[in-house]
């Protein structure tokens, strides 16, 4: 690097501008001729061409194995569902799945599983696999024999394994479709406040300021060259209902993009709610929404009061000792929106996502576990539907 040169002569104490001038400069410190530069050029740029042919044939004895014998593979997502020949067709959001699949003989596989309610064997082309064949696999201990197709499938059924495609159930989560909140930002999306209850020019500044704060994805590390729109309610467009997430601000009352599906969303905040907030994720026509009510999802946490543990002593008092570390660090340092990663599918807090009421993830029909509904309900500001509950 030549700016960054130092040969203690003082013309080398200002940058380097151009290429002459460090011609300029490198012959009047070492008495350099063009000629010898430029053969000194030429062996560094020969030896750079040197290293990167070494540097490939090093490389070259290196093959992928396409078909490898055996695929040991877990995953807690959709998103994440194939290694090598083996897809994962049916698992929990949020738990791992793990399947171990070997072949110990020609068109003889063992498979063992965990957590894992469907798979399939994608084995064409594989080397020990021959199509039109007997084949033979055992699944945690459960056999099944056959003529060998160019794919097999297995599911769970009451608890034993079939052999056969797993059929999706008509509203359970999918690849694209799984949650949990940070999803819906890996896509298009629009931000959208509410004007449905003609709000006061005071209030409504806040609103399009609170889903201006959501859209802005800079942080104290720089800004990213991102900017997803936030629009009113009554300024979306068709073609963001058709190919783009909605993050909603509001309740039904509102927002009337809420208000429009109000009978298909899970979950709502009463009103008053003074203090609380809540935000989920749900699929709406094949995209995600999500609902956020109430204090943003952002919110931090309240300062402590004066002489508090972790607070500023109060005048004349002897300082407090040092508080304990809190039980829950949320990174708020990659904006409003990127904080959206630190939460599962659902999360209602009290004062601060620091301090949560219930949170967790919905299971693989979209439904609330037993024990968050019931914490939910127990709240007394959270309307659950029927159809949110098993």
């Amino acid at each position: 690097n030549a700016q960054s040169s130092r040969f203690g002569h003082p013309s080398l104490s200002m940058p380097l501008r151009t290429p002459r001038q460090a011609l300029l400069i490198s012959r009047s410190v070492v008495g350099f001729s063009p000629r010898l530069l430029a053969t000194a050029q030429a062996v560094a740029v020969y030896g750079a061409m040197l290293f990167a042919i070494l540097l490939l044939k090093w490389f070259v004895q290196f093959r992928r194995n396409r078909f490898p014998d055996r695929v040991r593979f877990a995953a807690s997502r959709y998103k994440y569902d194939r290694a090598y020949w083996v897809v994962l067709d049916r698992l929990t959001t949020g738990t791992p799945a793990a399947i171990d699949a070997e072949f110990i003989a020609p068109n003889a596989l063992v498979i063992t599983t965990s957590g894992l309610g469907a798979f399939t064997l994608d084995l064409k082309n594989h080397p020990k696999f021959k199509t039109g064949r007997p084949f033979t696999v055992q699944v945690d201990g459960a056999s099944f024999n056959g003529t060998a197709a160019d794919a097999l499938s297995f599911f769970k059924r009451n608890g034993a394994w079939t052999a056969g495609k797993a059929e999706p159930a008509a509203g359970a989560k999918s690849k694209g479709l799984e949650g949990p909140l940070g999803e819906a930002l890996a896509g298009r999306h629009v931000y959208v406040y509410g004007t449905a209850d003609n709000p006061s020019p005071d209030e409504l500044r806040t609103r399009r300021e609170t889903a201006a704060k959501a859209a802005d994805w800079s942080s104290g590390r720089g800004r990213l060259m991102v900017f997803p729109r936030a629009v009113a309610d009554k300024d979306v467009r068709p073609s963001d209902l058709e190919g783009s997430s909605l993050i909603l601000f509001g309740t039904k009352e509102t927002n009337l993009l809420i208000a429009r599906f109000a009978d298909r969303l899970p979950l709502e905040l009463k009103t008053p709610a003074e203090g609380y907030g809540l935000v989920y994720i749900f699929p709406i026509d094949g995209h995600y929404a999500v609902v956020a009510s109430g204090l943003p999802w952002w919110t931090p946490p309240p300062a402590p009061p004066v002489g508090a543990p972790g607070s500023a002593p109060a005048p004349g008092s002897v300082p407090a000792a040092p508080a304990a570390p809190p039980v829950r660090r949320l990174n708020f340092a990659s904006g409003a929106a990127l904080a959206l990663n630190n939460f599962g599918d659902y999360i209602l807090f009290k004062d601060s996502p620091a301090t949560p009421v219930a949170e967790g993830r919905f299971d693989a029909d979209w439904k609330l576990p037993a024990a968050d509904a019931e914490k939910l309900a127990a709240s007394g500001v959270v309307g659950i539907s029927p159809k949110a509950v098993k």
